[in-house]
């Protein structure tokens, strides 16, 4: 039925309402459930850049929607994704919004590993836990990965025991 009413409102130019629609549908999880990357793109793609800037959480969906899943067009993408999450920082930022920054920074560590680039890879990590609060599991979770990948286990637990120590 929401799926119904975004086309709708897409249909009929109407950006803001299909925004609103299709945050109420990330935030609910839905999306999730339904694993809907290529909708979730298409509908973004339809979206004004103004609108983009307004609405942070469509530029992480649709930025994830780019990258996920594996997409044989990704590196031609990471332009686009990095447009997408720099409006999603700038947004944030301005709203003092610190855990949206984190989704941000743990996103770019993601993409910066793919990239091959372990050192921003890892500083984008140590960021994104600086500022993400500690139930924000699934994104910790990939910051933490990517930092494993780049120091390694063995260095990752000294690393994570001199965070907590203030020291790193």
């Amino acid at each position: 039925m929401l799926n119904e009413a975004i086309e709708v409102a897409l249909l009929a130019q109407d950006y803001e309402h299909a925004t609103k629609l299709i945050e109420s549908l990330v935030i609910s999880r839905q999306t999730a459930e339904l694993q809907e990357a290529f909708t979730l793109r298409r509908w973004s793609e339809q979206l004004p850049e103004g609108i983009l800037r307004e609405h942070p959480i469509i530029c992480v969906v649709y930025a994830s929607a780019l990258l996920f899943p594996v997409d044989p067009q990704r590196e031609k993408n990471y332009l686009k994704i990095e447009e997408l999450l720099r409006m999603a920082e700038e947004r944030w930022r301005a709203q003092e919004f610190t855990h949206g920054l984190g989704i941000v920074s743990s996103f770019r560590s993601l993409t910066t590993l793919w990239l091959r680039e372990m050192g921003r890879a890892k500083d984008y990590a140590a960021q994104s836990l600086a500022w993400l609060p500690e139930e924000d599991v699934t994104w910790r979770s990939i910051s933490l990965s990517v930092i494993v990948l780049t120091i390694g286990e063995n260095r990752c637990l000294a690393w994570l025991t001199s965070l907590t120590n203030g020291t790193a």
